[in-house]
């Protein structure tokens, strides 16, 4: 089995054994009860506070759509000049992880049974609470359509682990490896306080990333291992 392979049915594996820990120790709902005021009915966050809905929702979007563009900008400057192939290679890469992760993410959504917690029986809401192990039991794939499985909006903040599969020095790594699950952790926290993801849903979004990340770097950079 190659390296590649390890990494990935080992990160695959990890996030089964996490989702089954938290389908039944129950800790998805255990973790978003601390967020939500059953007295007043209220989420910790309130989404209608249009200052942290621009710090949390809309700013981290707009900072990764312009290092998108950039990124799209120095590649194809690179291109044109015939410049550079091994950073274009990485620039591409960037690039196809800025798209392809949300993009993913975004798919598993669409066909998710998992409800949002703002939804749930628990939480003032007026269905029943799935987990995404849920989708074994009989009827539960066709009869739920919550769509909030896994987490969208930290998609694009988890996404920015892919530099560390392009910078050299060691320190740099790990800076970007920290900062990008740092980011998609943030951006997933505040989706959590105000009831509209799980904890579940945002570590299988940086599982996905991950995995989208090391399969990307093989294919288009050509190795096995960033390291």
């Amino acid at each position: 089995m190659s390296y590649y392979q390890k990494n990935f049915f080992g990160c695959l594996l990890a996030l089964v054994i996490a989702l089954i820990f938290i389908h039944y120790s129950g800790l998805d709902i255990k973790f978003q009860s601390l967020f939500y005021n059953p007295g007043i009915k209220q989420w910790f966050i309130d989404k209608n506070n249009l200052t942290l809905k621009f710090i949390f929702y809309r700013l981290p979007k707009y900072l990764i759509i312009a290092y998108g563009i950039t990124l799209i900008a120095i590649l194809v400057k690179l291109k044109i000049k015939k410049q550079n192939i091994e950073l274009q290679k990485k620039l591409l890469f960037l690039i196809s992880a800025l798209i392809f992760i949300p993009l993913i993410v975004a798919s598993l959504k669409h066909y998710s049974h998992v409800h949002c917690p703002h939804n749930i029986y628990e939480f003032g809401g007026g269905v029943m609470h799935v987990s995404p192990l849920d989708i074994f039991k009989e009827g539960v794939f066709f009869a739920n359509t919550g769509k909030c499985f896994p987490a969208g909006h930290a998609s694009g903040g988890f996404a920015l682990i892919s530099l560390y599969f392009v910078l050299a020095h060691s320190r740099l790594k790990f800076l970007a490896l920290f900062g990008g699950l740092s980011l998609g952790s943030i951006m997933g926290l505040y989706q959590i306080s105000k009831g509209v993801h799980y904890l579940s849903d945002t570590i299988a979004t940086a599982a996905i990333s991950y995995l989208v990340c090391i399969t990307l770097y093989k294919f288009i950079i050509g190795k096995d291992s960033a390291n």
